[in-house]
């Protein structure tokens, strides 16, 4: 996916321990993204404009994505990568305060499908672990 997309925006800085300047941080961006819904259990939205995240109960939705590591060059390894920053943008934001707006970030501990996933399955024929994604805890680091 594109940095902004319809409502769409997400990337991640890479900042990378390197000799050279021009690599010192680098940036990607999803290469796949959509969200589930809880109140929707079996509806895929891969193909949405908008990613939209709700963490209330009874019926939260959450943002699945994916960066693919595959444009980095060879020469950066794990060992070099010193921190890397995930930055999302609400673009249809209304709150008086939006400073007091925080997300939970988890790597997902299971793979799954942008075309097929939903609150109940990864991808077809295989359910989540745990409905809703399965993912490690604790959380990412949050700032």
């Amino acid at each position: 996916m594109t940095t902004n997309y319809g409502h769409r925006t997400g990337f991640v800085s890479i900042h990378v321990e390197e000799a050279h300047p021009a690599l010192s941080v680098l940036t990607l961006v999803a290469t796949k993204d959509t969200y589930i819904n809880a109140a929707a259990a079996t509806t895929n939205y891969g193909t949405d404009t908008q990613l939209i995240l709700a963490e209330s109960a009874p019926n939260p939705r959450r943002v699945l994505l994916t960066f693919s590591l595959a444009a980095l060059p060879t020469s950066i390894t794990a060992a070099r990568v010193k921190r890397a920053t995930l930055k999302l943008y609400d673009l249809r934001f209304t709150s008086a305060n939006p400073n007091n707006k925080f997300a939970e970030v988890h790597a997902l501990t299971q793979t799954w499908v942008e075309a097929d996933v939903t609150w109940n399955i990864r991808s077809t024929g295989n359910n989540w672990t745990t409905t809703g994604g399965t993912y490690s805890t604790p959380k990412v680091r949050q700032q």
